[in-house]
């Protein structure tokens, strides 16, 4: 009678364990794909929250400046070869003006073809808070790097002008311009090696968190 009584307290704390595992499990599961979900609205809208930066048309107005439309200084330009070639007996910087742009301007892209694989260049412009010419930034076109032809824009209101600066430039250096569009979209991509280098990061610390040396009480 008793090694029945033995037997089945034994079963019961083995269905018991059971379902405290599974319940574990279910947790845990659940937890995972909430972490899913995080790492999916971080990819689409945090890593590409430029792509819907400009959904806005009527305030971005898109424009398109090819280089016979634009003013060049410190340069000779060929407006049939579409090539810029710098000077150094018209000043120690190039200049590439855009004018009459009268628009709200969200981002610019620029397809260029340099001998180097990275171009330096300072971004200045007048907006409405701004009549006179702003510094705002530094960036770098860099060759095969499809994201560096855009740079986004946060500017109060619309903007009049943008000059490109280049600075540091050896007497001959010649590149090509093909056009710059002002409020040309950011495409869209989802990058599955950054949505998993961010998963991989965000499940290791939930599940260290949840092991037995962070889950106790007291820890020696």
């Amino acid at each position: 009678m008793q090694n029945t009584f033995n037997n089945r307290r034994l079963i019961n704390n083995i269905l018991s364990n059971m379902r405290i595992c599974e319940t574990t499990n279910n947790i845990h599961l659940f937890n995972f794909l909430v972490i899913i979900l995080i790492c999916l609205i971080i990819e689409v809208f945090i890593c590409n929250a430029n792509s819907f930066h400009i959904r806005n048309k009527e305030k971005f107005m898109q424009k398109k400046y090819t280089l016979d439309q634009l003013e060049i200084s410190g340069a000779d330009v060929n407006t049939a070869m579409g090539t810029i070639t710098y000077r150094s007996e018209y000043g120690d910087k190039l200049f590439i003006h855009i004018k009459d742009i009268d628009t709200a301007i969200g981002t610019v892209y620029m397809d260029l073809n340099i001998p180097d694989n990275v171009l330096e260049y300072i971004v200045c412009y007048t907006d409405e808070a701004n009549a006179g010419f702003y510094r705002s930034f530094d960036r770098e076109y860099v060759t095969g790097v499809a994201r560096t032809k855009w740079f986004t824009c946060h500017f109060n209101g619309k903007s009049k002008e943008m000059i490109i600066r280049i600075n540091n430039l050896s007497d001959g250096y010649e590149f090509s311009l093909n056009e710059i569009q002002i409020n040309r979209p950011v495409p869209f991509h989802f990058s599955l090696i950054r949505f998993m280098t961010v998963l991989i990061i965000i499940s290791n610390i939930y599940f260290i968190r949840k092991t037995a040396f962070f889950m106790s009480r007291k820890k020696i």
